[in-house]
């Protein structure tokens, strides 16, 4: 299974200046993708409306904000179909619906946001994607 915390990818990017609500979104995008084996980031990013670097930055968790909500449900949406469509479904260790978890979990990442210290430099912030918000 795969290990989060022996992910260099993954530990490198946790950065005092990155909200924890924003990392747990992330990585719970990231986790269910892995579970359901798919879809490919190319599929999400069509579905989402984004490129394909944008929707690796968003799984790796190196963006600043959390994308609008209208991403993360394009987002969500795709990976549970895929799984469906595989049968994964079982497999997925978050099978609550968008308006039970996911639509909480956004509104948690963008007020985390809103109360998270401001860096001290306007510099950004090494191994991070300075991504345009969608």
């Amino acid at each position: 299974m795969f290990d989060l915390a022996r992910n260099p990818s993954v530990t490198e990017m946790r950065t005092t200046t990155q909200p924890c609500a924003l990392l747990r979104l992330c990585d719970d995008l990231r986790l269910i993708r892995q579970e359901a084996e798919g879809p490919s980031e190319r599929i999400l990013a069509a579905r989402a409306g984004l490129n394909r670097s944008q929707v690796t930055a968003i799984l790796r968790g190196r963006i600043d904000r959390p994308p609008d909500w209208k991403v993360l449900r394009d987002i969500v949406t795709a990976i549970y179909e895929y799984a469906y469509d595989h049968h994964r479904l079982p497999r997925l260790s978050i099978r609550a619906g968008l308006d039970d978890y996911w639509k909480p979990r956004h509104a948690e990442a963008l007020s985390g946001l809103r109360h998270s210290p401001t860096p001290s430099s306007s510099a950004p912030t090494p191994n991070r994607v300075q991504v345009r918000h969608w």
